[in-house]
């Protein structure tokens, strides 16, 4: 008997092993907020090549990793990076961009798309991946700022370099992304 399901894109494995983190990190230490690490692209690429190298975990083979440089390197985990920082799912602090943080809307996305639509051992073994992941990252403690509050935001002003001001609800911007991610995964399962 085949079992099919629907392939999984590189973009979810890595919005799906960041949340499944920022899960376990809360458990291990509550209240400590949003899943926030140290992080150059040069790291991920090392930590996602160790992990798909031991082949205990299959999905991480959608990261394919090229050889031919000095360190193993995936276009597809480079990209889904890029993705899911345009799509609002994670985010990056100035000035260096090292430090890499888990948006609130990578939790809905993953709440209301990922966890219905994957295999309980899928999740599984996502779950696995993230306990290996957060034992080689470095957590931090991410900078508590005033645009992090519910309806404020920082706005340059001429006089006095920053000013607080409501900002609009992020949630339609946040919902275009779930939705644009949501097309391209239903695209891949069907094959377009």
């Amino acid at each position: 008997m085949t079992t099919t399901h629907s392939a999984i894109l590189p973009d979810h494995i890595l919005g799906a092993v960041l949340v499944l983190a920022e899960r376990q990190l809360a458990k291990k230490n509550p209240g400590c907020g949003r899943l926030a690490f140290r992080g150059h692209d040069y790291q991920l690429q090392e930590i996602f090549s160790d992990l798909s190298d031991t082949n205990r975990y299959p999905l991480l083979k959608a990261f394919v990793f090229s050889d031919s440089g000095p360190e193993p390197y995936s276009p597809a985990l480079n990209e889904s990076v890029s993705r899911l920082q345009l799509s609002g799912l994670i985010g990056r602090e100035n000035p260096d961009y090292e430090i890499v943080f888990v948006q609130p809307a990578a939790e809905r996305f993953f709440d209301e798309v990922l966890s219905s639509e994957l295999p309980a051992s899928d999740l599984q073994q996502l779950g696995e991946v993230a306990t290996q992941f957060l034992d080689r990252v470095t957590t931090v403690s991410p900078l508590r700022r005033p645009q992090d509050e519910p309806g404020v935001t920082l706005r340059r002003n001429d006089l006095s370099g920053c000013s607080t001001q409501p900002r609009r609800p992020r949630r339609k911007i946040c919902c275009v992304a779930v939705r644009r991610l949501q097309a391209e995964h239903t695209q891949r399962a069907q094959g377009v």
